[in-house]
């Protein structure tokens, strides 16, 4: 029937005939090779494609909008839209869907581009292709293309594409709102990036914030989109699990903060100086070493550039006591962490504390 076309792959639940062995089919199928396969004993389960279609030229204005989205910042705030590639991200993200989609709530994935090459993979393969027959089924499912490798390519990034890249929806931005009607059970961490714009640095960051509970990311001026592709593979996704928001400036950060019960000096910039040396930053009294910050009130921690540390409004604002700052203590020798290193053995020091107090 014209409606159950196959998309590359048949499924066979059961294939049996008399003394014949089971098998498998996996690969293209097309009608002719389909009406020479039905038994009468034979089970077939198909793949329900609306409008498939194959992709072939790498110039399509499909594959242009996926190249956009890739590189360019302003598309992707325009479009609402970012660019996922990969077996782990793309099924990570369609599972998070099924969950949305149960909820009532608009599903992520809007178009997914894939290969032969993804549908045979050796470990991420069978699951890939439930996952494609599940979603489908549902009241808003992505389009599904079939693209040559030269087509996969253009769309990706990444030197040796897996041959699955997909456009998926990005979150808004968290309101102060959104967060205090969360669990309060736990002590609430927000992290501040100041200028952090390294892509690796930042999914790191993201990826730590999730495994310790930061409520929310707030980006200031002249850090790494977040939905920026390399951003969202360094952090395995994790961009869609926590809370971000971009602002205009420090005194934004502050009033966000304040409408989320952060009081000032329970705002600490990381420093890169040890307790007992003098800094152009911060007088060497100021900073406290980072376990011992009673990290189970309502906090932020903010973090600076790679390199040149916390912006001049940032430093002035803990010279002038307004705000605090802490650091990671190290031996002698060590000028600086790297600021994913260091934003992640503070937050997971909140963690520790925070499991700690709810224990007793």
């Amino acid at each position: 029937r014209p409606e159950y076309r196959p998309l590359y792959v048949i499924t066979i639940l059961e294939a049996e005939k008399k003394s014949s062995p089971h098998f498998d089919v996996d690969g293209p199928i097309y009608d002719d090779d389909v009406s020479s396969m039905f038994f009468d004993s034979f089970v077939f389960f198909f793949i329900k494609i609306e409008k498939i279609e194959s992709i072939t030229n790498p110039k399509s204005s499909t594959v242009k909008l996926f190249k956009a989205l890739q590189t360019k910042r302003k598309r992707r705030v325009d479009e609402g839209a970012t660019i996922i590639e990969g077996h782990r991200l793309v099924m990570d993200l369609l599972m998070n869907d099924e969950e949305r989609h149960k909820e009532n709530r608009e599903t992520l994935v809007k178009n997914i581009i894939l290969s032969n090459k993804a549908l045979s993979h050796k470990e991420y393969g069978s699951k890939l292709k439930h996952l494609l027959e599940t979603c489908h089924l549902r009241s808003d499912p992505p389009r599904i293309s079939l693209g040559t490798d030269d087509v996969i390519s253009q769309c990706c990034d990444t030197v040796t594409p897996q041959g699955i890249v997909a456009i998926c929806s990005t979150l808004p931005p968290f309101e102060s709102i959104d967060v205090l009607a969360q669990n309060r059970s736990k002590p609430s961490l927000y992290l501040l990036l100041d200028g952090v714009s390294d892509p690796g640095n930042v999914g790191t960051l993201l990826r730590s914030a999730v495994a310790v509970g930061v409520k929310g990311v707030i980006l200031l001026p002249g850090s790494c989109d977040v939905w920026a592709p390399k951003s969202i593979r360094s952090g395995m996704g994790a961009t869609f699990k926590v809370p971000t928001r971009s602002v205009s400036s420090f005194e934004e950060a502050l009033h966000l903060l304040d409408e989320c019960g952060v009081e000032r000096q329970a705002i600490y910039a990381a420093t890169m100086e040890s307790e007992k040396k003098e800094s152009r930053d911060i007088p060497s009294t100021s900073s406290l070493p980072h376990y011992q910050v009673d990290w189970c009130v309502p906090s932020a921690l903010c973090l600076g550039q790679e390199g040149n540390g916390l912006s001049d409004i940032i430093r002035d604002r803990v010279k002038n006591g307004e705000i605090s700052s802490v650091h990671v203590p190290m031996q002698p020798g060590i000028e600086s962490l790297n600021a994913a290193v260091c934003g992640s053995i503070i937050m997971f020091e909140h963690f520790r504390q925070s499991a700690t107090s709810q224990s007793r």
